[in-house]
């Protein structure tokens, strides 16, 4: 049995699109936005620590930053984010989401 069936789809629904390489999983990043929304849908984030571990100057004026946030088990989710130079969010997307097996996926590059 594949997916959810009807209905709202699940991380499953977008497994057959992850790759194994050298011991670890990727997705392209069309497919990591969708496990990501899934995986986030419910979490508050506010319960999990949160460290930027990247930040540059974005063409927009204002920041690229990466952001790692964590729980008990590690990182949970790696979120890729651009503000422009008040600080408005112009880009946000996955770069890792932990699944709820325990699997940390990438995004394929």
């Amino acid at each position: 049995m594949e997916g959810a069936g009807r209905g709202a789809k699940t991380t499953l629904d977008y497994l057959k699109d992850v790759e194994k390489i050298n011991g670890n999983y990727y997705a392209p990043g069309k497919t990591l936005n969708e496990i990501g929304q899934i995986e986030a849908r419910d979490v508050d984030f506010t319960n999990l620590s949160k460290k930027m571990t990247s930040s540059r100057s974005s063409t927009e004026g204002g920041f690229s930053r990466v952001y790692n946030y964590s729980d008990q088990s590690g990182v949970k989710f790696i979120i890729h984010e651009v503000t422009d130079a008040r600080g408005n969010i112009l880009h946000r997307d996955f770069d890792a989401v932990r699944i709820q097996s325990g699997q940390l996926i990438n995004k394929l590059k």
